[in-house]
This record gives C-alpha cells, sequence and structure tokens, in this order.
C-alpha cells in the first residue's frame, strides 16, 4: 500500500524509555533522497582532501603557491562554518636552520593568523636533510553556497632554499560544519 501522509510536525513521546524520540524501525530505511535533511548545528556534514603532490624551492623573498595546494569548493549550506587544516611537509637538504611558515586563503584574502609573526605556525630544522611540518588551521565562516576557492602558501623565514612537498606528503583538508 502507497500512501502520502501530511504532517507539520512529528513528536515522539514525552515521557517513558523513549522520549521524545521518533524511532525507525529495524530493516526500515528513512529515504530523503527527494528532499532535505536539515542537519543540527556543530555537525559536520561534508569532507574535501586534497593532496599537495609537487614540490617547491622556497625563498625569504615572498609567499608562494603550494602546488596542486589551490583547489574550489563548493559548501552545501550557505552559512557553514569551513574548519581548514593546511599541512605541508618540508625538506632541507643542506646543513643550517632553517624556518617555514605556512598561511591559508579563501578567495584570495588570509583566513589564518599571519605565520610571520608567530613561531606557533613555523619550525625549525638543523643538519643535513631533515624533514618536519608546518601546519595551518583557519575557519571561514561562508556568506553564500557558491564555490570559493581554498589556497595554501608557504614561505621560508630564514635560510636557503628549503623545499616542501618533496615527497608529496602534504595536504589540506576542509570540513564544513552546519550552522
Amino acid at each position: 500500500m502507497a500512501g502520502t501522509l501530511t504532517v507539520q510536525n512529528l513528536q515522539g513521546p514525552s515521557s517513558g524509555a523513549n522520549a521524545n524520540k521518533i524511532i525507525v524501525p529495524s530493516g526500515q530505511t528513512l529515504d530523503a533522497s527527494a528532499g532535505t535533511l536539515v542537519p543540527s548545528a556543530g555537525v559536520p556534514v561534508n569532507t574535501h582532501r586534497v593532496v599537495c603532490n609537487a614540490s617547491v624551492t622556497l625563498s625569504t623573498s615572498g609567499w608562494t603557491n603550494v602546488p596542486s595546494g589551490s583547489f574550489s569548493y563548493t559548501p552545501k549550506y550557505s552559512n557553514s562554518l569551513l574548519y581548514i587544516e593546511n599541512i605541508q611537509h618540508a625538506y632541507v637538504s643542506q646543513t643550517g636552520w632553517e624556518s617555514v611558515a605556512v598561511r591559508t586563503l579563501v578567495d584570495g584574502t588570509k583566513v589564518s593568523d599571519d605565520p610571520v609573526n608567530s613561531s606557533y605556525y613555523g619550525f625549525a630544522i638543523y643538519n643535513d636533510r631533515a624533514m618536519g611540518y608546518a601546519v595551518d588551521t583557519a575557519e571561514y565562516t561562508c556568506t553564500s553556497s557558491s564555490a570559493v576557492t581554498i589556497t595554501a602558501q608557504v614561505l621560508s623565514l630564514q635560510g636557503t632554499g628549503p623545499q616542501v612537498n618533496q615527497y608529496g606528503l602534504g595536504h589540506v583538508k576542509v570540513t564544513e560544519i552546519a550552522q
């Protein structure tokens, strides 16, 4: 038997073992594929991860875009919070101190603290062929459900040319959180 039940609200009983619950019995499926289920605030609704697998040699003269570290992301909801993790792998092939910083841009605008003014985002590595990671986390609140461009950037704070992602170990991950 097929039919349509039209109601404005579904509400579970206010007391008892299943108070305030609407239960879908085992073996049954709630199919909302033709409609929309709205998630609660704070619930992750999507993730997207891009592996940065091309290397670039850095200089102290300015920020460099991470090869394969720029991509378009379309949010599911117009007011979502995007939590962005930007983790880049650095490699030094000569002896000496090196310090690398990372930052994240959304549509060309910096959304993270400026790592040049904070050692939290950089790291120092010493010795021949040393490796390490530079990490940046950022949050961006969407103002529409239009696509945004996320870009990872790196900078050598000191040193003579560390390389980033020589072994393809960096990545940028976006987690969209309903608000």
